[in-house]
């Protein structure tokens, strides 16, 4: 078994010397080949002959086949160095030379000028970087030294701190001691059961006193709610009455019926004859009415009940049409600037009226003949107006409108029933305007219309307007100033005398003077006569709807809203103090049965005191040092943390300082290395001609 792993290990020897000797010679192996042959296959039949010895010595030759290959390999190594060497410097220099023309080609004047100025400025850096630093390492130094300082004072505060400990525990000790002289331990409990009693008893008056203040609060509350509550209930009142009633009331008015004045009541047709001979054989000139001057226009709205009341005629109220016609002819006459005054509607006047209009329906005639006498109806004189047909005794027209036809009637005259003549063309006969007149000049003491109806006369009705004096003739009044053209005169001795007509009826006069010789012209006190402003009646009916009124809806709402709402904050009030009230019932018993309590645990602990007084003080004044020295501790406690947390501060300052200070210092070195590199920048750029010179040199020897 020993021999054969020897042979294995023989062969392999063999085997390695052979090849490295192969190797080793390998510029050899050529010339020889035939030889190295031939001792192979003599050692190969030498080798079933091997002993340990040739194994030894193979191995020694093994050794040395390998040191010399490894010198052999060193060899080749070395010459490979060189050569790569070779190779390599002259690759360097090629290198060198080229950068050292690129470097030629930049070291200008301009450049070497401005690499001095960045290294005085580089120089500058490091001076200021250096007096930072020095700075920085006075401040670390100084915040050093503060914590030193600072931690002198915490181990001085922690000594204290001990001591107070030390001195916290003799006291207690005492304390322990003074409490076994006697049954301390009953009076440690009774005076336990006091002192819980009594924080129970205050917890007890602090809980009362708050639920008295409480309920006192909430009473006041509820106070102010309801003060709050009817205030804005007033308020919220006030809003719904002023927003009016729950319905409004609309009137939308509808236009029913319109009467305007008629071309026929406004002007008139001049006479088909001018004249006419009168019964004294004499030629008389006559001439149509004027056309009425109305004063401007307007227009009068009637209500009607209802849209059929303008087609059912009603009971005319002529009391009511004496009202209308008096306030128009006091409109009348101040348009003309007439200061007559007009007489009151009276009942004496409206009696007369009333009898004139039936006289004349009794006679079936319009006239103003009359077997009426004045004194039966308490006047003394008067005057009238008479009418056939236009005093209806029911009309579908209201009674403003009646009164203004009316009125509009007897002022144009157009229908008047007596035509009268003048003696020349250029005059005109004033009774032509005989009904006008009384509505300009006539006064006295009571004013109406009167009318009668009957289906039995030929007109249907008659009336009267009628003015009635009980004191005076009706025409005795005159304006306040006469026109000069209106007085009379007479002469006297040479010199002419003038004074005033006798009558406002003679203020009248006609004339037919103007452009217009068909229609003559109305003069009262020496001036033209307006009518009044010419009218139409328009009648309307209003319907009236009753919407619901938003105002008065919104208003109901809030009110009765925050009535809600007020209720429910009330109740909640109330149910919140009777919840108060309870609980302080409840707390007023507690503390009444702990206060009991706590004055028999007193009383107990009161005797258990007086039985161990001269103990219980020797206890009462350790205890008392003890709490001093307690609170002398906790005071050193209390100083201890507050200069530990300045030392904690003052490190935190110090490490900062540190950190500084190392910043400062990598400042200056990052500083120095700059300048170093800015030093040796221009030290190239000024050596760079002669590097230039050595690169070329070494270009040229290699």
């Amino acid at each position: 078994m020993k021999k054969e792993q020897v042979l294995i290990g023989l062969g392999v020897a063999t085997a390695m010397v052979t090849a490295f000797n192969g190797h080793a010679q390998a510029d050899e192996v050529v010339n020889k080949h035939s030889t190295k042959s031939t001792v192979n296959q003599l050692e190969t039949k030498k080798d079933a002959e091997v002993s340990e010895s040739d194994v030894k010595n193979a191995e020694v030759k093994l050794n040395q086949t390998i040191e010399e290959e490894k010198n052999s390999q060193k060899l080749v190594d070395k010459m490979q160095q060189e050569h790569t060497s070779t190779v390599t410097n002259k690759n360097k220099a090629d290198d060198a030379l080229k950068q050292a023309q690129e470097f030629a080609k930049q070291a200008s004047p301009e450049k070497i000028k401005n690499a001095e100025k960045d290294l005085v400025a580089k120089q500058t850096t490091v001076r200021k970087s250096e007096e930072r630093l020095s700075e920085a390492k006075k401040d670390e130094k100084q915040a050093q030294a503060s914590v030193e300082k600072q931690e002198t004072v915490v181990n001085k505060a922690k000594t204290q701190v001990a001591q107070r400990a030390v001195d916290v525990k003799q006291a207690q000790n005492k304390v322990t001691e003074a409490e076994k002289t006697f049954d301390w331990n009953t009076l440690r409990e009774i005076q336990q059961e006091t002192e819980k009693l009594d924080a129970k008893v205050k917890d007890n008056q602090n809980k009362v006193s708050s639920l008295t203040n409480s309920v006192s609060k909430v009473e006041q509350e509820r106070k102010a709610l309801v003060e709050r509550g009817n205030k804005t209930r007033s308020n919220l009142a006030q809003n719904l009455k002023s927003a009016g009633d729950e319905f409004h009331t609309v009137t939308v008015s509808y236009e029913i019926k319109s009467n305007s004045v008629s071309e026929s009541e406004s002007k008139t047709h001049p006479l088909d004859e001018k004249t006419f001979v009168g019964r004294d054989g004499k030629t008389n000139y006559v001439a149509a009415n004027e056309d009425v001057n109305f004063s401007g226009e307007r227009t009068e709205t009637i209500v009607i009940k209802s849209k059929d009341d303008i087609h059912t005629p009603h009971v005319v109220d002529y009391k009511k049409v004496s009202e209308y016609v008096r306030n128009y002819l006091i409109e009348l006459r101040r348009i003309n600037g007439i200061d007559i005054p007009v007489p009151p509607v009276t009942e004496k006047a409206l009696k007369y009226g009333k009898a004139r209009a039936d006289e004349m329906v009794a006679n079936d005639k319009l006239s103003h003949d009359t077997k009426l006498k004045n004194q039966d109806f308490g006047f003394k004189d008067a005057t009238e107006n008479a009418t056939a047909g236009s005093v209806p005794e029911k009309s579908v027209l209201s009674e403003k409108e009646l009164a203004y036809k009316e009125l509009l009637s007897y002022f144009n005259d157009y229908s008047n029933a007596s035509l009268y003549g003048a003696s020349t063309p250029k005059e005109a006969n004033t009774f032509n305007y005989g009904h006008r007149i009384p509505l300009l000049a006539a006064s006295g003491t009571g004013f109406a219309l009167g009318a009668s109806s009957s289906k039995k006369t030929t007109f249907g009705n008659y009336g009267v307007m009628t003015f009635i004096s009980e004191a005076k003739g009706v025409y005795d009044t005159l304006p306040t100033v006469i026109s000069p053209s209106e007085k009379r005169s007479y002469v006297y001795n040479g010199k002419t005398y003038y004074y005033n007509p006798s009558s406002s009826y003679f203020l009248a006069r006609a004339e037919n003077k103007d452009g217009d010789p068909d229609h003559s012209e109305f003069y009262f006190n020496g001036k033209r006569v307006k009518f009044l402003p010419k009218t139409t009646f328009r009648y309307v009916w209003n319907e009236i709807t009753h919407p619901k009124n938003p105002a008065y809806t919104k208003a109901k709402e809030a009110l009765d809203s925050f009535n809600r709402k007020q209720r429910n904050e009330e109740a909640l009030m109330g149910d919140k103090l009777s919840s108060l009230n309870k609980n302080l019932t409840i707390a007023k018993t507690t503390l009444n049965t702990d206060q009991k309590s706590l004055d028999k645990t007193k009383k107990r602990l009161a005797d258990l005191t007086k039985q161990n007084q001269s103990k219980l003080n020797v206890l009462k004044s350790a205890k008392s040092e003890l709490s001093k020295q307690q609170t002398a501790l906790n005071i050193a406690k209390s100083e201890l943390s507050k200069q530990e947390s300045e030392l904690n501060r003052l490190k935190a300052i110090k490490n900062n300082k540190s950190h500084a200070s190392k910043n400062a210092e990598q400042s200056l070195l990052n500083a120095k290395n700059d300048l170093l590199k800015a030093q040796q920048y221009l030290l190239d750029l000024k050596n760079a001609p002669r590097k230039l010179d050595e690169a070329k040199k070494k270009v040229d020897d290699r």
